[in-house]
């Protein structure tokens, strides 16, 4: 099995998890060069050789730093403990999240499943990620469409990638959700929904691609692959809508929330110039307070 990607796929908090992952991504390429190790230590030995006063100090602001860092990491781990606690009150008995149109209340297999990837990715809240995920396991024919012979891409890949964070991937083995996944694959590498209608989008896309990569039995093609990069625009964003390969230009209008899916699915499958490049672009679109403005409000 592949190692997993530490990027956690989700709906609406992508954005942030892509510029998290430009800035681990930097910090790990620091971490592996030992000729920068070398040159930053021997800078500190003659430093410390001529002045031993700033030597002394310099010892005492390395340990200020690494406990502000400590009261970082122990602040991060507690607002994801609260955030955990105010995302478990959204289940609805415990289980499933809702959502209102026009009126009336669904279940939203999706945003139950954002909510497992998100609990599973800072890891916390176990108890509510069992109990979703069985719910998921039981709708798992409605989610994906197999239940009404369709088949929905991004479902699918979605619910593979919540199952194999939950460690849940066997439960519906029956559905074979790999395969359903790799024939929803068209010749030009586009992921399709098999049924009246195609939603199919970069979202969906890029969810196949990572999908795929973490739990299939191939990688994904260099078709698929191409066929995500192909959607690019100018800026180095990606749109929502799925594009022909050839219809990019001047109407290409970049989204916070696609674009960080793709930036997940193009580190997942080693396009790092493209992720570098897309994760640029939200960083230019990051609000004062930290938040992304999406096509619907902050993503």
């Amino acid at each position: 099995m592949r190692p997993r990607s530490t990027l956690p796929p989700a709906r609406r908090p992508l954005a942030l998890a892509a510029t998290l992952a430009l800035a681990l991504s930097a910090c790990q390429g620091e971490a592996d060069d030992p000729a920068a190790d070398d040159t930053a230590t021997a800078g500190a030995d003659e430093q410390a050789d001529d002045d031993p006063a700033d030597a002394d100090d310099e010892t005492a602001d390395d340990a200020d730093a690494e406990a502000a860092a400590a009261d970082t990491i122990g602040d991060a781990e507690h607002a994801a403990e609260v955030a955990a606690g105010w995302l478990a009150e959204q289940l609805v008995d415990g289980q499933r999240m809702e959502t209102e149109f026009d009126g009336d209340v669904f279940p939203d297999h999706g945003l139950t499943a954002d909510a497992v990837l998100a609990l599973a990715s800072a890891g916390v809240g176990s108890e509510h990620i069992e109990d979703a995920t069985d719910w998921l396991v039981a709708e798992a024919g409605a989610y994906t469409g197999s239940e009404f012979g369709m088949a929905a891409a991004g479902a699918t890949a979605k619910l593979l990638l919540t199952l194999e964070a939950a460690d849940r991937s066997d439960d519906v083995a029956e559905l074979d959700l790999v395969t359903t996944l790799e024939a929803r694959e068209q010749e030009e590498g586009r992921f399709t929904d098999e049924g009246d209608e195609d939603y199919s989008t970069t979202i969906s896309q890029s969810l196949a691609l990572l999908a795929l990569e973490r739990t299939g039995a191939t990688e994904p093609s260099p078709a698929a692959v191409d066929y995500l990069l192909a959607q690019a625009c100018d800026d180095g964003g990606f749109p929502q809508a799925l594009q022909a390969v050839d219809a990019a230009g001047d109407e290409c209008q970049s989204q916070a929330d696609a674009t960080g899916f793709a930036v997940q699915a193009l580190v997942a499958v080693g396009e790092d110039d493209a992720a570098a490049d897309a994760a640029g672009w939200l960083l230019e679109q990051q609000d004062d307070e930290g938040g992304f403005v999406g096509a619907e409000g902050v993503a």
